[in-house]
């Protein structure tokens, strides 16, 4: 598993907020989850952003009995808090106009209790039917990439366990961060891009009545889908059962044309993770392999228990604003779930846009500087990479190099110079890195990290459960017998 890639080829992004969650579930051996991504979205470049794409990790399409393919992957608002799914928002959704605001738990619970407060466009979901009559009406729609429709590539997505989507907006969100849009996304893949369950011993009788499976799994960051996709791409390659084409194709779609794109980059501020499970699972967690780079908040146990949609067979409620649901359709969860945090927040040292305000922030306030001593005050474990910073900040023209080297700053554009330079470390063939290509990897707006677990669970099925109790039965009436026998044989 892995998050999703949100991106707009050559665009400049920020997501100020992603709420992922992770709804584990089983049907009987068959391993499922449940993935539900509140997010807001802004684009920092000065053009309005009038689309973009969603890369998930797995295969999010199942085929209908009207031949066409239908998405397990769907829009929903994030004010329909009745669905369960916005469980964390601290209070109900405030609406003025048309935008949004929501109340979340602060990022720094152990310094600053406050609640953090979100504010976006609240969009309707599909497309307008008329054209716009009021200015304050905004629609997001949902769809397949119209360049993989066709059914080889289609085919091979399916065989990669990967899926792009393409979401519109009408009309388009404002550029220069003028302009915030939220979006819920409901991810039921169809086929998750997991190893198979598999049973890791039968040692007993009850066990092999009731079998025991498990999966390992793992949460990873978004540029994992990117990893992955390279990989599936290599494989197909090597395994030559593709006559068309198919991995070059896919590749220059979605990684050349696509997140690879010169300029593409997109910034997560606020990301937070929750791990949970719909029944009778046992989550247990290997640690991350990049610790820095994620805070674990420990097991939340729920008081009172969380009631979320009950999601089956691949196949979405047609209403998640809760009001037309029955009630069958919802679960009541009081399992612990696990929590985590990660983003630019959690990432200051190592944020590109936060160590790039504070290089100029130090300048502003402590006057003209040398390269060499900004880079020693600000960044002295990262000397050499924050020298390759600087030079670039030189290169947008974010600061500039005076008489004897003396660093100064240009106060006017300083936003747009940022998405210039996001743009440079975006870019792995940029000529500033060739003599120190680490340095690129030093800052970025994307933090890598690593989430491993194992859930476990056990089959159960009514039959079973007879066989048990009468296997119960007889070794309490066998044992009810030897004890008569021993009182008679004392009596004696």
């Amino acid at each position: 598993m892995a998050c999703i890639d949100i991106f707009a080829p050559g665009r400049v992004l920020s997501v100020p907020f992603l709420m992922e969650q992770v709804w584990l579930d089983n049907d009987g051996a068959d391993f499922k989850a449940v993935e539900v991504y509140d997010f807001l979205l802004q684009a920092d470049d000065d053009l309005p952003l009038e689309h973009f794409y969603i890369a998930s990790p797995h295969f999010c399409q199942v085929p209908g009995t009207d031949g066409q393919w239908h998405n397990t992957a769907t829009l929903s608002r994030v004010r329909g808090h009745d669905s369960g799914w916005g469980w964390f928002y601290l209070q109900p959704p405030s609406l003025d106009d048309c935008y949004l605001t929501m109340a979340v738990a602060s990022p720094y619970p152990e310094h600053d209790l406050r609640p953090r407060l979100y504010r976006g466009v609240d969009a309707r979901v599909g497309s307008p039917t008329s054209s716009l009559s009021q200015k304050h009406e905004h629609y997001a729609s949902i769809t397949w990439s119209d360049d993989l429709k066709e059914d080889n590539l289609r085919h091979a997505m399916r065989a990669m366990r990967k899926s792009l989507f393409h979401v519109r907006l009408t009309p388009g969100l404002q550029g220069a961060a003028q302009e915030q849009m939220w979006f819920r996304l409901v991810v039921v893949p169809a086929i998750l891009d997991v190893a198979s369950p598999r049973r890791p011993w039968e040692r007993s009788v009850s066990e092999k009545l009731l079998p025991f499976y498990a999966v390992t799994s793992h949460i990873s960051c978004p540029t994992a889908v990117r990893r992955l996709v390279a990989l599936k791409l290599n494989e197909m390659r090597l395994a030559q059962r593709y006559s068309r084409g198919e991995p070059e194709d896919i590749g220059r779609i979605l990684m050349d044309n696509g997140f690879n794109a010169r300029g593409t980059t997109t910034r997560i501020l606020d990301h937070r993770i929750v791990l949970g499970a719909y029944r009778g699972f046992h989550v247990s967690l290997h640690g991350s392999s990049r610790e820095d780079t994620i805070q674990y908040f420990g097991p939340q146990s729920l008081h009172p228990p969380l009631r979320i949609p009950r999601i089956s067979d691949h196949c979405l409620p047609s209403n998640f604003s809760g009001t037309s649901m029955p009630e069958d359709d919802f679960v009541h969860i009081n399992r612990p779930i696990h929590n985590w945090l990660t983003g630019s927040y959690r990432n200051l040292r190592t944020d590109l846009v936060t160590v790039c305000n504070a290089l100029v922030g130090e300048i502003r306030y402590a006057g003209a500087t040398t390269k060499e001593g900004l880079a020693m005050r600000i960044l002295p474990h990262s000397y050499r990479e924050g020298c390759v910073l600087i030079e670039n900040m030189i290169l947008v023209g974010l600061l500039v190099r005076g008489e004897g080297g003396m660093l100064s700053v240009i106060s006017e554009g300083h936003p747009h110079k940022i998405c210039e330079l996001r743009r440079v470390y975006a870019n792995p063939n940029h000529g500033s890195f060739a003599d120190f290509p680490s340095a690129r990897h030093a800052f970025s707006d994307l933090h890598s990290f690593h989430i491993d677990f194992t859930c476990s669970w056990i089959v159960e099925s009514g039959w079973r459960w007879l066989v048990v109790i009468l296997v119960f039965c007889g070794s309490l009436i066998s044992i009810a017998r030897s004890i008569a026998d021993v009182l008679r044989w004392l009596v004696r």
